[in-house]
């Protein structure tokens, strides 16, 4: 699943991006239940504020609620 989000915290090597929940994800609860923003942490860099494109493994509930 390719996602698009923003930066919100830098650590170590990688990144904090936050994603709004897409609309098709209403009523599945995978990954945040009732949450409407997901956060994962990805490898790479950018600024708090940017915003980045994020390759997610498909059914991996990888996200912390946020």
């Amino acid at each position: 699943m390719h996602r698009i989000g923003k930066v919100v915290r830098v650590e170590g090597s990688g990144v904090m991006v936050r994603f709004e929940r897409p609309a098709a994800c209403t009523g599945c609860g995978a990954c945040a239940r009732d949450q409407k923003t997901t956060t994962v942490y990805a490898l790479g860099s950018a600024k708090v504020g940017d915003i980045v494109s994020v390759q997610m493994p498909e059914g991996a509930p990888s996200a912390l609620p946020g």
